[in-house]
This record gives C-alpha cells, structure tokens and sequence, in this order.
C-alpha cells in the first residue's frame, strides 16, 4: 500500500528552487517575484514530497484575512499524473480558510480550475514589446518620491485586499523602475517595470484613470532598451492596452483570472 504523499512548507532557501521549476516551464517570472511573496506570507510556499524532495510546490500567498492568491502551481514532469500535484493543491486550499483565492491561468485549464470551484473573473492579453516610445507623459513622477503611505492608500481603493507588506517588499526589489502618475496633485496611478529571467515585465499596473496605464508602459519601456518586455492588460474596462503596445508589440497571448 503507498504511504500517504506528505507536504511541508518551503523555508526561504527552498525559494530559488520555484523560481527555476517556474523558468523550466517557460514562464519567465520575475527574478524577484518569489521572494516578495515569501516575505509577505512566508507559510504560503507549500511542497509534497518524493522521497523527501519536492515533487510539486504551490504557493498560496494570504494579503490579509479576506484574500489570497494562487500561484507558481508546478509538478516535477516525470512525477505528473501520480497524485503530487493534487496532494500540494488539497494543502494549499485548506490553509487559505475562509479566504477569497484568485490565480491566473490559461485558458485550455480553465473547465479544470471551475471544477475546483473557481469563476472567470476577466481575461488578460500579454504583449511584448522590443522598446518604448521615450514621449514625454505629463504627471509622470518617480514612485519613489511618494510616501509609502499614500501609495498604500491609493491601493485599497483599487485593489480588493490589504496588501501593505506584499507592497513594502514589491516596490523595493532592486532593478525594478517604479513610476506613477500624479493629477491635480494626487497620485491617479503607478506601475513597476521588473527584471526577469528574460528581460523585464511591466504590471500589473494600477489606475483609475483613462490613459494612465499606458503613459507609464510607455516611459517604462523607453527606459529599459534592448530586452523585451511582455505586459498585462485585463480585456474590459483597460482603455491604455493599446496605447501601451505600438508597431513594436507582438501578441497577443491570452490568459485568465479566476476568483473562488
């Protein structure tokens, strides 16, 4: 009789191992993007065990006690179809509690995901781009020259949870660019251009107001030449999607967000 699969939590040297399992897959994440997760809910990484190594990891990082994002879901492809994935996902569902759990996938896994009791939210269309048009975008600023608090205050009303720590640790990663928009004297948008394993990735960006999001691709691309930089956009309701792509742009390539 097989022994139950067993699943612990990765401890922070284990993190660099997701980040390569990610890479493999050809996902291109963002050189920093598991640390910053780690620091903000450092329970969130999960692994089950082959022999005492990890078969599939998962992470389910918890902003507060509403909401909870799913992500970096991976099996080792000589161990898939035998149960690891599966025993890693029961974990992660179980610790997110009573938590609203959103994630991002492809579509083909989309019957898979409302299965396990997850809605389409919207789409996303990635674009890439080779560089930026260097205009002049009036109201862009630093981010950096704000105060974290007005950055915050600015989130809660355009994100649905509290995530001060995950922002603390996001806005500092190094190599990031960090730019925002600022209108009749108030921060109306930001966004961040970080470093992948293959060029740079930009959002997802925050805005209430038409144009923003695409003022700041714009001069995030022109800062960064010579590497490609893909770019999410939601399908409804982001007016700035193609502004922010140009003749340069190749795409699109489609993905979901999902809600439980």
């Amino acid at each position: 009789m097989r022994e139950p699969i067993a699943v612990r939590h990765l401890a922070a040297p284990d993190i660099h191992l997701v980040v390569d399992w990610a890479r493999q897959e050809g996902w291109n994440p963002g050189i920093n993007d598991a640390s910053c997760f780690y620091a903000a809910d450092p329970g969130g990484f999960l692994a089950s065990l082959n022999r005492e190594a990890p078969a599939a990891v998962i992470s389910l990082v918890r902003y507060d006690a509403s909401f909870a994002f799913l992500g970096l879901y991976i099996c080792q492809p000589d161990l898939r179809g035998q149960g690891y994935g599966f025993r890693v996902w029961e974990a992660s569902m179980a610790s997110a509690g009573a938590r609203t759990i959103a994630l991002d996938g492809v579509p083909a896994q989309q019957e898979k995901y409302t299965r396990s009791g997850f809605e389409l939210a919207w789409r996303n269309t990635r674009y890439e781009i080779q560089e930026g048009t260097g205009d002049d975008i009036p109201g862009l600023i630093d981010l950096d020259s704000v105060p974290f608090t007005d950055i915050t205050r600015y989130d809660a009303d355009v994100f649905e949870a509290d995530r001060r720590t995950f922002l603390r640790f996001w806005l500092a990663q190094p190599g990031a660019s960090r730019l925002g928009i600022v209108h009749d004297g108030r921060l109306a948008g930001w966004g961040l251009l970080k470093p992948c394993a293959e060029g740079s990735k930009i959002g997802p960006p925050a805005s209430r107001r038409p144009g923003c999001t695409g003022a700041r691709r714009r001069r995030s691309t022109s800062e960064r030449c010579g590497a490609s930089r893909p770019s999410n956009s939601a399908d409804p309701g982001q007016c700035a999607l193609h502004s922010s792509a140009g003749q340069n742009a190749a795409g699109p390539t489609p993905t979901i967000r999902m809600d439980s």
